[in-house]
């Protein structure tokens, strides 16, 4: 998987925190059956305050996508997130 810099994918240093959103994450089915109950204990270990990921409709077979509305504290929360999330098996991308 390809390591980005937040900065370099346009997140705004201006951001005001805390900030609310819908995280999207894009994933293997068949590589983690266990990949939404990771990534809520990992948000969650970090004390990101969110609600429950859910699935998103897709067309196809191969890849899922999980949604849930989060709120970071810090910056440095959602970047040390984000940079933990990606590590989890099969995540392709998240939004």
């Amino acid at each position: 998987m390809t390591q980005y810099n937040m900065t370099d994918m346009g997140f705004n240093e201006s951001l005001a925190y805390p900030v609310e959103f819908e995280l999207r994450v894009i994933h293997e089915i068949n590589a983690n059956l266990l990949f939404a109950e990771q990534l809520g204990q990992l948000l969650s270990e970090h004390g990101v305050s969110m609600e429950t990921p859910r699935p998103v409709p897709t067309k196809g077979d191969r890849y899922g996508r999980l949604a849930c509305k989060v709120r970071f504290g810090s910056k440095e929360a959602m970047y040390k997130a984000y940079e933990e999330a990606a590590k989890i098996p099969g995540v392709k991308t998240i939004i």
